[in-house]
């Protein structure tokens, strides 16, 4: 019946349609079929009703899920970040110990350099002290 009458794409449809034709054959087969459509109204109702609740319970069980999959991902990504930023820290500490280091090293050369020539003025002055 659904493929030869023409926009029946639903159940509710053909009921129209079918309901349209009962009209046409008289008031008390319009009656029975009422009560049968209504009946069968109510039924796509209540399984239509029971598939909203099963997909919103499939949801809501998902979801803890899937904002705990969100926030594991958060809290992985969170701890990576903290993790590259204690690394970055640890690099510069290394990087101003490096530059202290020199920085020590090259004042030592002075101090050296500084101790060279007062000990090669003292040499100076004693020659020049025992030369005159």
């Amino acid at each position: 019946l659904m493929y030869s009458i023409p926009n029946c794409d639903s159940e509710e449809s053909v009921n129209n349609v079918f309901n349209q034709m009962l009209d046409l054959n008289g008031n008390n087969i319009q009656e029975s079929k009422n009560k049968s459509s209504n009946f069968s109204k109510s039924q796509s109702k209540k399984n239509s009703l029971k598939k909203t609740r099963d997909i919103i319970t499939v949801l809501s069980d998902s979801e803890p899920e899937m904002t705990l999959n969100k926030k594991s991902k958060i809290e992985l990504e969170s701890s990576n970040l903290h993790e590259l930023k204690i690394e970055e820290q640890r690099i510069q500490l290394k990087e101003r110990a490096i530059t202290i280091r020199e920085k020590e090293v090259e004042l030592r050369r002075k101090e050296a350099e500084v101790e060279a020539l007062e000990l090669a003025n003292k040499k100076i002055r004693n020659e020049l002290d025992h030369s005159a």
